[in-house]
């Protein structure tokens, strides 16, 4: 359960990393002024709670069956991109938000998957 710990505090320090970045970016662009109907920290949050979830779930069928990691993960993220469509879905209706808050929505989406990614394959790569 230690690699778990490891695991976790990795994806917090990069996902903290890319926060203040984007934070920053939108400041310096002066990004608030764009009409957003999901904040980017509401953004960041829903994300990051599904990208824990998608790797607690990584980490508990490892412990059990490691030879359907790479299914789970592929089950757990199609729910979250299911979701994330759901959630996201106010942007691209004909009242929705900006062109740039879609591709603010696109990018955080394929950047959590990403990392999802990255920290999964680290997971299946460790020594036995």
């Amino acid at each position: 359960m230690k690699e778990a710990g490891i695991t976790f505090l990795c994806f917090l320090i990069i996902v903290g990393i890319c926060f203040a970045a984007h934070t920053a970016l939108a400041t310096l662009f002066d990004w608030q002024a764009i009409n957003v109907p999901v904040s980017l920290a509401q953004s960041y949050l829903l994300f990051s709670l599904g990208s824990v979830l998608v790797l607690t779930v990584v980490h508990i069928v490892y412990e059990r069956n490691k030879d359907i990691v790479g299914m789970s993960f592929l089950l757990v993220t199609m729910v979250k991109f299911i979701l994330a469509g759901i959630i996201g879905r106010p942007l691209w209706s004909g009242d929705g938000g900006s062109r740039m808050a879609q591709w603010n929505f696109l990018a955080l989406f394929l950047l959590f998957l990403a990392i999802e990614t990255v920290l999964t394959i680290r997971i299946l790569n460790k020594k036995q």
